[in-house]
């Protein structure tokens, strides 16, 4: 259990700020504040965003594979 609440630990602190920068900057590069620098930056961020995100999403299958085995050897 202490294992899945430091997953979703991490995965909502940088998470959300991954995505909270990239939503600043797209607001920015709309109003044509943002520079290219600034821009990349706010797509490779997007990019690790979802990088977190696919791996969140196997750390809970296999945990809940464990679950289901843990549970049907009883």
């Amino acid at each position: 259990m202490t294992r899945v609440i430091a997953v979703l630990s991490i995965v909502l602190v940088t998470g959300g700020l991954a995505a909270l920068y990239v939503w600043m900057t797209l607001n920015d590069a709309f109003e044509g504040r943002a520079s290219g620098g600034q821009v990349a930056l706010a797509l490779s961020a997007l990019v690790l965003l979802l990088a977190l995100l696919a791996w969140c999403k196997r750390v809970f299958e296999r945990w809940m594979t464990r679950a289901e085995y843990a549970r049907d050897r009883r």
